[in-house]
This record gives C-alpha cells, sequence and structure tokens, in this order.
C-alpha cells in the first residue's frame, strides 16, 4: 500500500488479530479519532516520495 497509496499510514496494535476494533476498541477507536481530525485539519498529507524505498536504494 505504501508504493501505491502516497497518503497510506500504518498502525501496528499488539496481540490484536482481525477483529482489533473489538479486542481494542478503545485504542481503535482513538487511532480512527486522530485520523479523522487529522483529515479534516488539512494535516494528513502524502508522505516526501524520498521516503520511498526504490527512490532510497537505486539498482543502476
Amino acid at each position: 500500500m505504501k508504493r501505491t497509496i502516497p497518503a497510506s499510514g500504518l498502525a501496528i496494535l499488539p496481540k490484536t488479530g482481525h477483529t482489533l476494533n473489538l479486542e481494542e476498541p478503545a485504542m481503535f477507536n482513538a487511532l480512527v479519532a486522530d485520523f479523522l481530525a487529522q483529515v479534516e485539519q488539512g494535516a494528513w498529507r502524502p508522505r516526501d516520495p524520498r521516503s520511498n524505498p526504490a527512490e532510497i536504494v537505486k539498482t543502476s
């Protein structure tokens, strides 16, 4: 996703499975609320393209 969606993000919730919203509802809700607040404020922006691994390691 990082290569395809420049504004993607990653959150890791330890010791959770595919139902993290049920396993860790408070943490999940806090992450979603923070994400939505950043989007509404215009603070959720694409990463610097220089952080793309293909740009860091040139195979010439």
